[in-house]
């Protein structure tokens, strides 16, 4: 299954694309990017790359503490508008931020999500081909779409066993 997360922003988003073949299973690397807030470029998006899944991350106040005020709520109409323009052509998921690590990564002991480093360590080991670090140590991939390959695999996870468990409640129901 072809899935494409989206971290938005207040201007756009940023995407990753990933081959997804069951709800546990290693993730495909496909392609990463920035996508413009509109619809026209969304649906292209989809296009291209034949996805059947949109995971878009919905953002937490409280994870953007310093984003105040009019960056925030961009940002949240963007989101918004991103999933409704992406599930006239194919099922979307939408997750809070916090929950797709949490999902994903488990709880730190120390309470909290886990940082930027821990994501990109369990993009390596989820995500076969997800590009590594550059000898400088500057990533090919920035935090956007690290954080969109996550709610990518989280958003699948979820829409895959949304399924099984409907199918499950369609077989005993018989």
């Amino acid at each position: 299954m072809i899935v494409i997360g989206l971290d938005p922003s207040p201007t756009g988003a940023a995407f990753a694309v990933l081959d997804i073949p069951g709800p546990f299973d290693r993730a495909r690397y496909v392609a990463k990017g920035d996508v413009d807030a509109n619809e026209a470029a969304l649906v292209a998006l989809v296009a291209q790359y034949g996805a059947e899944l949109v995971a878009v991350e919905e953002p937490d106040g409280h994870i953007f503490h310093l984003a105040r005020g009019k960056a925030l709520m961009a940002t949240k109409g963007v989101a918004a508008r991103l999933a409704v323009w992406a599930e006239r052509v194919v099922p979307v998921r939408t997750m809070a931020c916090n929950a797709v690590r949490t999902a994903l990564m488990g709880r730190r002991r120390s309470g909290g999500v886990h940082g930027d480093p821990a994501v990109t360590q369990w993009l390596r080991l989820f995500a076969v081909g997800w590009p590594a670090e550059t000898p400088g140590g500057q990533s090919l991939s920035n935090n956007h779409t690290r954080d969109a390959a996550m709610v990518a695999i989280a958003g699948a996870r979820k829409y895959l066993c949304d399924l099984r468990d409907a199918r499950g409640r369609k077989a005993a129901a018989r």
